[in-house]
């Protein structure tokens, strides 16, 4: 089997050398643009690529910050939730014993309505009381004295 050999003229060569530049560049410019980094490696530029490390790790460092304040303020809306129904109930309670209190105590059914605005009270009562233990957010309850720690 016989060899053969290309040759090329300079012009030639210099068009191919350009070619392989370019392509070189394309390659770095689609790896860029995959990426989304200037800077892919130590190789490309060193202190920038240990910069941009330095400042993506503080990144991620930070949002695991707001990640735990978010948590944090999602507690506390729970909770504050939760204190507006019971401000609610407790209205509701207030209405229902000065009702009782302003009823007839000579009336024919005074021992039954007395009986009646007691149950509504305990009724509202057992509402709280569900409300305060619902008024959590992932197993955190401000209500019941559990402690919130946000970093």
């Amino acid at each position: 089997m016989a060899q053969t050999s290309i040759t090329l003229t300079a012009s030639m060569r210099s068009n191919l050398s350009s070619l392989r530049s370019i392509q070189s560049q394309m390659d770095k410019t689609q790896e860029r643009l995959s990426t989304g980094k200037k800077v892919n490696s130590a190789i490309d530029n060193a202190s920038s690529y240990y910069q941009a490390r330095s400042l993506t790790n503080r990144a991620a460092d930070l949002d695991s910050l707001l990640d735990s304040m978010g948590q944090g303020i999602q507690t506390i809306q729970a909770a504050n939730e939760g204190i507006e129904a019971i401000t609610s109930f407790v209205e509701q309670m207030k209405s229902v014993a000065e009702s009782a209190a302003a009823l007839d105590k000579g009336a024919a059914d005074y021992a039954d309505r007395v009986a009646e605005y007691a149950a509504q009270f305990d009724a509202i009562k057992t509402q709280i009381t569900a409300v305060a233990k619902d008024a959590s957010y992932q197993g955190v309850n401000l209500l019941k004295g559990n402690e919130l720690t946000v970093v």
